[in-house]
C-alpha cells in the first residue's frame, strides 16, 4: 500500500510536488519500513523521496539496500538494472 501510493504519486504529479508534501510521504514511507523493514518497494521509495529532497547519500544507502534485497530474488535483473539506472542519474 505504502509503496505504490508513493511511487504513483511522484510519478503521476512530480510538477505538483513539494517540499512540503514529500516529507509527509516520507512519513509514511518511515511507518511503512518499521512494519516491513524488507520491503524493496518501500525501500526504493523512500530512496526515491531522498534524493528529491536532495539527500543523495541516505538516498544512495537506500539504493544500495533495494539492490542487495533484490539478490537471487525474481525479477533480480529488472531491479538491479532500474536501481543502477537511479544511481547513476544521480551521480551526474
Amino acid at each position: 500500500m505504502y509503496n505504490n501510493s508513493a511511487n504513483t504519486l511522484m510519478m503521476r504529479y512530480k510538477d505538483l510536488l513539494n517540499e512540503e508534501f514529500a516529507k509527509r510521504i516520507m512519513k509514511r514511507l518511515k511507518e511503512g519500513l518499521q512494519a516491513h523493514p524488507n520491503d524493496r518497494g518501500l525501500v526504493e521509495s523512500m530512496a526515491d523521496y531522498q534524493l528529491y529532497l536532495g539527500d543523495k547519500k541516505n538516498a544512495l544507502k537506500n539504493y544500495q539496500r533495494v539492490l542487495e534485497l533484490v539478490k537471487g530474488q525474481r525479477g533480480e535483473d529488472y531491479f538491479t538494472k532500474a536501481i543502477n539506472k537511479k544511481i547513476e542519474a544521480m551521480n551526474k
